[in-house]
């Protein structure tokens, strides 16, 4: 057991170094766009996210980026969709949605999930804009480390908001 919680420490401590390379990563990009199209790669790197998105919205610009969505059009129409209907959740609520399925769960429901784990979180909101980030299908480093999004990788965007916000308080 004491190996375990030394390993899971361990893979903490390499989080928070990989958080702390996302703002001098993040500061060098000058433009918006830029921004937001590096943003759910950086992201979905620190929480071990196979994919993500990125959601910029303002009175004059709405954009979104993705990160390693799949290349076939059926397959990739259904994640968007999803993806929409995952970014109304986040908005609607404005606080971090954490969801996974087993597989012994899937056969329970009527229309089965497309990804076994999502994370969606609330980046910043302004008078003048919203930021949300959303991840799937957690990735364990090793077979002991958790399958599904939780209370570290939360902790994880919490840090990465605070980095943020000022940037888009100036981008806004």
């Amino acid at each position: 057991y004491a190996q375990i919680r030394e390993m899971r420490q361990t893979r903490k401590l390499e989080s928070l170094e990989e958080l702390s390379s996302i703002a001098p990563t993040f500061m060098t990009l000058e433009d918006l766009a830029e921004r937001i199209r590096r943003l759910p790669g950086l992201l979905s790197s620190l929480v071990k996210a196979s994919m993500g998105s990125i959601h910029y919205e303002s009175a004059d610009r709405r954009e979104s980026a993705y990160h390693q969505f799949p290349e076939d059009e059926e397959e990739r129409r259904k994640r968007f969709e999803y993806d929409a209907e995952m970014l109304e959740t986040v908005r609607s609520k404005w606080e971090p949605v954490c969801l996974s399925y087993l597989s012994a769960d899937i056969n329970l429901i009527d229309k089965p999930p497309i990804h076994r784990s999502v994370i969606g979180y609330p980046l910043f909101r302004s008078e003048d804009a919203t930021v949300v980030y959303i991840g799937y299908n957690k990735v364990p480093t090793t077979p002991l480390d958790s399958s599904i999004f939780g209370e570290h990788e939360i902790e994880l965007l919490r840090r990465v908001d605070g980095i943020l916000k000022p940037v888009f308080s100036k981008s806004a």
